[in-house]
């Protein structure tokens, strides 16, 4: 049995260290993006994306690398670009009121935003990118199916003054657990 074991470990780490593709098991989340052309938002915002999440870490295993719940409740990630800098300097927070479809509101609230400062990326020079997360206050129970949502994103202006952006109805696709694939 020992033997058997220890066979099985040498040959997974030989195969993923002569492979380059690596599975990744990820845990069940909620999506909605806007490409440039598409988005509606006032003030207008040239890509948004939300996606409803629980904060996570991963477990690095022989070929499979395993995402492990870090929080029992739901955050926000939120990924934001602009066209100028001019427009916003950061995201301050987010009002958000989320319910499953023909029901009433699931849950509501206002959470601060972390690391919400605008920054030029090496990698996409021009835009200007917000990457950031609220803290995982947001409880849904054993939701497995699409959910709408309407947000407020609280901004700070390059004038400091505040600049609030809507996202107004709008439906988060459900993704369910399963494994991806990288190379």
């Amino acid at each position: 049995m020992k033997k058997r074991v220890i066979s099985t470990l040498t040959v997974s780490t030989f195969c993923l260290l002569i492979s380059s593709c690596v599975a990744v098991s990820k845990r069940k989340f909620w999506a909605w993006s806007k490409l440039k052309s598409e988005t509606t938002s006032t003030p207008y915002v040239a890509f948004i994306e939300i996606n409803l999440t629980k904060e996570t870490v991963f477990l690095p295993t022989p070929l499979i690398m395993t995402e492990i719940n870090y929080s029992q409740n739901y955050l926000l990630d939120i990924d934001f670009h602009t066209d100028t800098i001019n427009q916003y300097k950061s995201l301050d927070s987010i009002q958000y009121s989320i319910s499953a479809p023909g029901n009433s509101v699931t849950q509501a609230g206002v959470l601060p935003i972390k690391n919400g400062k605008l920054s030029i990326r090496s990698y996409s020079p021009g835009i200007y990118r917000a990457q950031c997360t609220t803290e995982p206050r947001i409880q849904l129970g054993k939701q497995k199916q699409g959910l709408n949502g309407t947000f407020i994103i609280y901004a700070t202006d390059i004038n400091n003054q505040p600049k609030p952006v809507f996202i107004n109805d709008i439906s988060l696709a459900y993704h369910k657990p399963k494994l991806w694939g990288f190379f």
